[in-house]
């Protein structure tokens, strides 16, 4: 699921809906099939790249074994057998836990937790992720998010993403500056679509959300309202901003 091309062989009854299989496999089968799907912005703006520059391939293995890197932003361990857990080695700097944002780690990752449809996914402090979301399934947004580009921002220092938007043939460059409490999200060029950020880890309902054409400036100052919900924010038609306080996201829509 987490490569360019998701496939999986017709031979020796590998189909997951097959009745030898358990529902359990199939609701993981179904998450990461959607999640590719979702992901597909991701991997195209890394196959443009590589047409740029054929030395820098979307896929990279290691560091460790039956593991890989997925661009800059994802690191993946693959679990090739039936484990409860997995020593992971982790590329250097720091990563979140996909399945539990809070947790930020670095290093080797001793007995980590490898249970079905939780296989280790781990994303790079600082990450920005471009996605296409029309389903609630991977909690990444939900049926209202469709029409909109999703971004996942996951803030740490200053960090930017390359995005090609396959529909206008342009390049937006999405860049995440932290400073203290203060988030500063910049697109260097409309894409052409409403965009619905995603911030995760935001310990603290923030102060002010102002949208200034295609930059949010979070903590300082100025801004419109808060939303009431969620689903205020994907169904306005104007720029709109949430804090869903249990999941600790900052969720902002920015029209065009």
């Amino acid at each position: 699921a987490f490569q360019p091309i998701m496939a999986h062989t017709p031979f020796g009854n590998s189909d997951p809906w097959r009745s030898e299989y358990s529902p359990e496999l199939l609701r993981a089968y179904r998450y990461y099939a959607w999640l590719h799907r979702q992901l597909v912005p991701y991997f195209l703006s890394y196959a443009r790249r590589m047409h740029e520059q054929p030395e820098s391939p979307i896929i990279q293995p290691g560091p460790g074994p039956n593991a890989m890197r997925v661009g800059e932003e994802i690191f993946v361990a693959m679990v090739t057998s039936k484990t409860p857990t997995i020593d992971i080695q982790l590329p250097a700097g720091q990563w979140i836990d996909y399945w539990d944002e809070e947790r930020v780690v670095s290093g080797n990752l001793v007995e980590h937790p490898a249970p079905v449809g939780r296989e280790p996914v781990f994303l790079r402090l600082g990450a920005i992720i471009p996605m296409e979301v029309e389903r609630d399934y991977t909690g990444h947004g939900a049926r209202a998010s469709a029409g909109s580009l999703t971004v996942l921002v996951y803030p740490g220092g200053t960090s930017s993403f390359r995005y090609f938007n396959d529909h206008t043939g342009a390049w937006t460059t999405f860049r995440s500056v932290l400073e203290g409490d203060r988030l500063t999200l910049t697109a260097d060029t409309p894409p052409g679509w409403p965009l619905l950020y995603r911030v995760g880890r935001i310990a603290v309902r923030p102060a002010s959300v102002r949208i200034n054409g295609q930059t949010v400036l979070i903590n300082q100052a100025g801004g419109p309202p808060e939303a009431e919900s969620v689903d205020e924010v994907h169904e306005s038609s104007t720029s709109a901003w949430f804090y869903d306080a249990l999941a600790r996201r900052l969720i902002i829509k920015v029209m065009p």
